[in-house]
């Protein structure tokens, strides 16, 4: 029996649904969710094997993209063996491979002509384009009010700048040559309308990195392509003029060119703080890379790993801004190599072939794919899918069109090989998938013990994911079985014994059973990541002050203060805005200690320091960079205390959000003794206090923890009980 070819079918697949999923993609914040990937993950999966089974005949790839690409792929496996982080490497292996894959199946199928795909594809770019500057607009005019501070930048759907300027940079070359190659009048028009309105986006995303990278990128292209370059050099200037134009008629001025003047920030001996926190970024990761230089630490365990490189508490990132970096930290030397010739090999044949054909479409995807190229190797683009995706995608369709290539049977073991590879990438993309979306609804599960039921199927469905089974310890601590929960533990430990804050509630869970090993595994973490998590730091001091270590106690909450800013106008996170008050509670130990051997003098000045680290903070420096002037919540806890004591019910509606459920309780009164922790998420304008509280009823006096809640709203923070 013959085999059907769906050539056809496959190829309106290419036409109409792959610029649908390009935009579903980017429309979900850039597609840069674990979540969201995972289920693109499917998709792509899904599409290379039907472009497998669906094609009679398929294209043969050029040697060395296919080599590299492969070989960067099946590195993974072996850095598997030295990860820090077991799941995060089996879904990096998921997730490029349907990467890979997602190429492969455009390269079967993007045969010329393409109008069409094109056209459907800027369709989608111009939907981006269009809620970028609805947003931006209505940002400037007030008409949307967010906790995000690019707010004023052109971000579109990609909620971050850089990755919003890297789709940009990626697109705009072939839209300015579609502008004067595309056959209809009608949409050579519109190609000139993306062009011009790319440009504008491109400045008012104000990312220097996208700039450099675009402008470096068209140097090198027009400098080796003269000829082919003269012919868009006026349709380049035209739209970079006008877009300038459009971009400062949209912000002042002094915005765009604000940002073209601190290019030399990189320069500086003390840069402005964006550029100093790259130079920390870099400087990790070439340490991560000399100390890990043939395996790394696992492909996406960087998150996990990267406390252990820390060298000091200023800056908590979890990507180094450079993906070429990052995959030398990440697969060792061997991963950067390969991942490198992969990129570059790929735009060389599209550039080669450009230049050799005079061909527009492949000088303008070679200069788009280059200029992204670069950028990756400044900022984290290559994270948002919705980049990435759209690369692969000109980087398949460009080599597909590179040469005249004969089609060939795919045949016995290759195939079968083939066939086995897709779908077991498929199956367990769906396993995670599902698992992710599963864990979705956990999150909005209000029973304890739905969540543990959902929680036990993700572990089931996932069961590497060290990150399902610690959630399950932590529903079970609540609930109050601390059996099951260190069991938990010791599962989410076992898989990765590498992560410090499994590590540290582990040794917590086992402490009263298996002290030693307890505080042995509390050490190590210690030792290895000094950092990070001081209010874990100072459970060991105190657990070792209760077993009459003072000694070693001493030598922890001592070196806290290196660790950890105690300068009050230090410059602050949410996942930092608490680390005053633990150092406060920190000298108060120390003190403690330094009492118990009758140094009285000592003790006062550690409890002096401690007892100024405890006092609330006034300024809510981070709600600043949101135009919210507000007290810290820390502040507006100490401000109910005060205000509950002397009846001032007018200032508690002014500072609880739900101001009409306000009722005094008499005969208690109760003071603020210090603040304990602060934890803050300003994206989702919440925040927790906990306080160490005096209460009096009549003649009983106790001290006692109080936890308050906050959200912040336009006239600041406010207590939500």
């Amino acid at each position: 029996m013959q085999k059907i070819d769906n050539k056809i079918f496959l190829r309106n697949i290419f036409i109409i649904i792959v610029p649908i999923l390009l935009l579903w993609v980017a429309l979900d914040r850039g597609g840069t969710y674990s979540g969201t990937k995972e289920m693109f993950s499917i998709l792509l999966w899904g599409l290379g094997f039907m472009v497998l089974i669906g094609l009679r005949q398929h294209f043969k790839i050029p040697f060395f993209p296919a080599l590299f690409w492969s070989l960067f792929w099946l590195w993974g496996f072996v850095t598997l063996i030295f990860t820090y982080s077991p799941d995060g490497t089996l879904r990096f292996l998921s997730q490029m491979g349907a990467l890979i894959v997602f190429a492969w199946a455009i390269y079967n199928l993007a045969e010329k002509p393409l109008w069409k795909f094109f056209r459907l594809f800027y369709i989608g770019v111009s939907i981006v384009l269009l809620i970028g500057f609805f947003f931006l607009l209505g940002s400037k005019y007030g008409f949307f009010v967010g906790r995000h501070d690019m707010m004023l930048h052109f971000i579109s759907t990609f909620y971050w700048k850089n990755p919003a300027a890297g789709y940009l940079i990626l697109v705009l070359p072939l839209s300015f040559v579609l502008a004067k190659y595309d056959p209809a009048k009608g949409w050579r028009i519109f190609y000139w309308l993306i062009s011009i309105s790319s440009f504008a986006a491109l400045f008012l995303t104000l990312s220097r990195a996208a700039w450099l990278a675009f402008a470096l990128a068209a140097i090198v292209i027009f400098l080796l392509s003269l000829k082919i370059s003269m012919k868009f050099f006026k349709i380049l200037a035209i739209t970079i003029i006008i877009g300038f134009v459009l971009s400062i008629l949209i912000m002042p001025p002094k915005w765009v060119l604000g940002r073209f003047s601190k290019i030399g920030e990189v320069t500086k001996e003390k840069p402005e703080e964006p550029v100093e926190e790259r130079w920390m970024m870099l400087s990790m990761g070439l340490n991560i890379v000399s100390e890990k230089p043939l395996f790394g630490i696992g492909f996406e365990a960087f998150k996990v790993a990267y406390p252990h490189f820390l060298k000091s508490s200023h800056y908590l990132s979890s990507h180094l801004h450079n993906q070429y970096l990052q995959y030398a930290a990440e697969g060792g030397i061997p991963a950067f190599i390969l991942f490198l010739c992969a990129i570059f090999s790929s735009i060389g044949i599209i550039f080669i072939s450009a230049r050799k054909n005079k061909d527009p479409i492949l000088w303008a995807i070679s200069l788009g794919t280059l200029a992204y190229a670069i950028h990756i190797g400044l900022d984290f683009d290559w994270n948002f899918w919705g980049t990435s995706l759209p690369f692969l995608l000109l980087i398949a369709i460009g080599i597909r069109n590179s040469d005249e290539i004969e089609p060939r049977t795919i045949k016995g073991i290759k195939k079968i090989s083939l066939i086995v590879i897709m779908l077991a990438g498929f199956l367990f993309s769906t396993a995670i998938g599902a698992a992710w979306t599963i864990h979705s609804k956990y999150e909005s599960a209000l029973s304890s013990a739905k969540q543990i039921k959902l929680l036990k199927l993700c572990s089931k469905l996932d069961p590497f994911s060290a990150y399902f089974w610690y959630q399950q310890s932590t529903v079970y601590k609540s609930l109050g079985d601390t059996e099951k929960s260190r069991q938990a533990l010791k599962k989410a430990y076992s898989l990765e014994p590498k992560n410090i804050l499994i590590g540290y509630e582990y040794a917590s869970s086992i402490y009263s059973t298996h002290r030693d090993m307890a505080v042995n595994i509390m050490f190590d973490a210690l030792n290895s990541a000094p950092y990070i998590l001081p209010e874990k730091q100072l459970d060991l001091a105190e657990y070792l002050m209760k077993s009459g270590e003072d000694n070693l106690a001493e030598k922890i909450l001592a070196n806290m203060p290196r660790h950890f800013s105690t300068d009050t106008n230090v410059r602050y996170t949410g996942q930092t805005a608490g680390f005053r008050y633990i150092l406060g509670r920190a000298y108060e130990y120390w003190g403690d200690i330094v009492l118990s051997r009758g140094d009285f003098r000592k003790a006062d000045s550690l409890y002096r320091v401690a007892s100024v680290l405890e006092c609330p903070r006034y300024k809510d420096k981070i709600a600043e960079i949101w135009a919210v002037d507000t007290p810290s919540p820390e502040w507006i806890v100490s401000e109910f205390i005060d205000a509950v004591n002397i009846g001032d019910t007018v200032r508690l509606h002014s500072i609880i959000a739900d101001s009409a459920i306000v009722k005094l309780t008499t005969g208690i009164q109760i003071y603020l003794a210090s603040i304990m922790n602060v934890q803050m998420d300003i994206l989702t304008e919440r925040a927790s206090v906990d306080a160490l509280v005096l209460k009096c009823n009549g003649d009983k006096e106790y001290f006692g923890l109080e936890f308050f809640n906050l959200i912040l709203t336009d006239d600041g923070w406010k207590i939500k009980f």
